[in-house]
């Protein structure tokens, strides 16, 4: 099925999906997809272990910690010219974005009232600056036909070097704001075209199985 991660910080993924579930349970009668909150195990297991987010307040992590927010969908509700999956996802990252800049605004007024409770210059900086960040598989985007279509600024960073699998970040345009958001609906566009491509294949590889198991052909003979 379509299926997409998208990374980001927990307290507002948190905030924004909260524990009742409103949010996704109306992302889902709208679009038809399903979405997860999910939080990336220690470092050293499989990229893919994912475990519930309740699990997080149990281990007391840490509030800005990444979450992987996973959206999906039915194989039969996606076809060439629309994806449900992509469509929530788009929706469920404005309402991310948005959560983020009023997040934002309310620390700067904190911080002009209380420069003690100021954090580091860096992590200020790289948080305004990136604006999507979703796992793909190693090599399945092209960040150089993107840039050169969009003008933005897109980024691969390695992620879990053992399940083959890259960050791809797209940072905020300073002077346009069309340019990130165009990047950020290709690379969505090619990661969904990369796993109907893998569905495909496979679904040709069963068929190819069970026509072996018939004697080369695609059913057994009919024997009245």
């Amino acid at each position: 099925m379509p299926t997409f991660d998208m990374l980001c910080a927990e307290s507002i993924a948190d905030a924004v999906l909260s524990r009742d579930g409103d949010v996704a349970r109306r992302l889902r009668a709208e679009t038809g997809a399903s979405v997860e909150l999910l939080a990336p195990p220690p470092h050293g297991t499989s990229l893919f272990a994912f475990e519930p987010a309740d699990a997080l307040v149990a281990r007391r992590v840490p509030p800005d910690r990444d979450v992987a927010v996973r959206v999906s969908c039915d194989d039969a509700l996606s076809t060439a010219f629309s994806c449900p999956a992509q469509t929530c996802l788009f929706r469920l990252h404005a309402r991310l974005a948005a959560f983020a800049r009023d997040d934002e605004a309310d620390a700067a007024g904190a911080r002009r009232d209380d420069r003690a409770s100021r954090p580091a210059r860096g992590e200020t900086t790289a948080r305004k600056k990136t604006f999507f960040r979703v796992l793909a598989p190693r090599g399945a985007c092209d960040v150089q036909s993107v840039r050169e279509r969009t003008g933005a600024s897109v980024r691969v960073v390695p992620y879990d070097a053992r399940a083959n699998t890259d960050l791809v970040v797209v940072d905020r345009h300073e002077n346009c704001e069309s340019c990130h958001v165009e990047a950020m609906r290709r690379v969505v566009a090619r990661l969904g075209e990369v796993q109907a491509g893998r569905r495909e294949n496979a679904d040709r590889a069963r068929l190819a199985s069970a026509s072996l198991r018939c004697g080369g052909r695609l059913f057994p003979p009919h024997r009245p």
